[in-house]
Parts: C-alpha cells; sequence; structure tokens
C-alpha cells in the first residue's frame, strides 16, 4: 500500500503539482526499466513525452527542478540510511516485489509527479446486493452503487486493488439480479 499513501501524501501537500521523484542510474537501468513496475517509466515514459531531468550531482539535479539543494541532499541522505539499516522507512516498505533501493549512482534523475485517483478504496457503503445502506445499515430503498463508486468491499490494514472492472461487473451484476428479483 505504500503507492496509495505515497499517492495520498501529495495529494494533501499545499501544492500537489510540486512533488518530485528523485531516482538515480541503477533505479532507471533497473526496475525503471521493467515498463511493468512503475508503469510507462523507461523508456515509454519518455517516448510518449515525459520529461525526466538528468544531472551528475544532486545540486546540479536541485538546481534543474527549481528545489533548493540544501534538503535534497539531506531526504536523500537520510533515505539511503534507512535503506542501509532495513528498518526505518515511512511508510514501511516490503520487499515482497521490489526491495527499497538506495540512491547513489550518477546521473540523478527526476520526474515531476502529481496524484492521481482512479477511484478511492472507500465509497458509498453498500450491501451484498449492492444496495446503498444508511448510517445504521439499513437498505435505503431502491438505491443502488456499483463499481468503483461503492465501499465496504476493500480496505483496512490488508486493503488490497481488486481491480475496478471486476468490481464493476459484480456489484452491477448483484444489483441487476436484485431488481429484477432473481
Amino acid at each position: 500500500m505504500c503507492g496509495v499513501h505515497m499517492a495520498n501524501v501529495v495529494a494533501r501537500l499545499d501544492n500537489p503539482l510540486d512533488a518530485t521523484v528523485i531516482f538515480d542510474e541503477a533505479i532507471w537501468q533497473g526496475i525503471a526499466a521493467d515498463t511493468g513496475y512503475p508503469p510507462c517509466m523507461n523508456p515509454a515514459f519518455t517516448d510518449t513525452g515525459g520529461t525526466v531531468y538528468t544531472a551528475y550531482t544532486l545540486d546540479k539535479l536541485a538546481k534543474s527542478i527549481g528545489i533548493d539543494a540544501g534538503p535534497l541532499q539531506a531526504t536523500v541522505s537520510e533515505h539511503n540510511s534507512m535503506v542501509a539499516s532495513g528498518t526505518g522507512c515511512h511508510p514501511v516498505r516490503t520487499r515482497r516485489k521490489h526491495a527499497p533501493h538506495a540512491i547513489t549512482t550518477p546521473p540523478f534523475r527526476a520526474i515531476k509527479v502529481c496524484a492521481g485517483i482512479t477511484y478511492t478504496l472507500g465509497g458509498i457503503a453498500i450491501d451484498r446486493d449492492s444496495r446503498v445502506i444508511d448510517q445504521v445499515q439499513a437498505p435505503i430503498p431502491g438505491l443502488y452503487a456499483i463499481g468503483s463508486a461503492t465501499g465496504g468491499i476493500k480496505g483496512g490494514a490488508q486493503a488490497l486493488y481488486l481491480g475496478g472492472l471486476a468490481k464493476a461487473v459484480i456489484t452491477g451484476l448483484r444489483a441487476a439480479e436484485h431488481i429484477a428479483g432473481l
């Protein structure tokens, strides 16, 4: 859920368009080159018009993206220390798919980002028939919600992405069956 957490952090910034991802050559040629993770990073990101800032020092990278070098160096240093120690990262990084990487190998790179939400992990509470439920968990007569507008299917400490289309198909079918009296 690190990605969801980070999207929420960016969305809460005073200016969510000021967020930047910083990484190094090893990341760019490694996990970023795998177009499955993160999506569209390298080389598709630049092939489709994305801008990647590149510099051989963090000072020069900071200047190219319009930020102070001191805080950037401090943040990268703190990140690298947490990666080296294997503890202290917030949010907690898992090693199930990709371990966290230190940012140490020039050239250093930056991509400006903003949070994008395809749908929430919450939403309108529904029952098993996709009927909207009120504050006392009673169905509201004649009111249904399906797909990404709904909540109650996922969430909590073990929240996972279930797939938007699968959720829409299942909740839509449940609503249709209930409406038809099946």
